[in-house]
């Protein structure tokens, strides 16, 4: 049996699958929050090992920071702890 070409099973159109992504992004935001309070539950992080904690802090600020690419910041460890005293 011959599998579907791009375009024939419906997934092939660009505006059908942002439309799908526009239409799940709410799902999405309350998962990305669920996940995100689970992670700051503070016997999960008390009982995590260290490997696992850095990891995650290592994507949250990669992620949350994306934006920060773009603006004028000399990119060094004390510049960062100043952010995240802000943020505090």
């Amino acid at each position: 049996m011959e599998k579907p070409k791009c375009g024939e099973d419906g997934f092939g159109d660009t505006n059908v699958i942002s439309e799908y992504i526009t239409r799940k992004k709410k799902d999405a935001c309350r998962l990305i929050d669920d996940i995100l309070n689970e992670i700051g539950n503070p016997e999960r992080i008390s009982s995590a090992p260290l490997n696992q904690l850095s990891s995650v802090m290592g994507t949250l600020i990669d992620k949350f920071g994306a934006d920060e690419k773009d603006k004028s910041l000399d990119g060094t460890l004390a510049t960062l702890f100043d952010d995240f005293e802000d943020v505090r």
